[in-house]
């Protein structure tokens, strides 16, 4: 069963943007590294590292995040 999450991205110097797209996820195993938040609506993120050091992520959603959400 696939869940909610906040889609993320990380440039190469660590940059987080919140892309303010939800997306759904059945496995998180490509999203092999953890990171807690601060400062945003969720409190974690897992992240897909690529290749040039960038990463893409997911936050798993909570109330406070759908009502941020545009």
């Amino acid at each position: 069963m696939a869940h909610q999450y906040m889609s993320y991205t990380r440039d190469e110097s660590g940059r987080i943007t919140r892309n303010h797209q939800v997306v759904l996820v059945d496995d998180l195993a490509a999203y092999a590294e953890r990171e807690t938040l601060q400062g945003w609506p969720e409190s974690h993120v897992y992240w897909q590292v690529l290749a040039d050091g960038s990463a893409v992520g997911v936050a798993p959603q909570n109330k406070s995040a759908l009502a941020a959400a545009p």
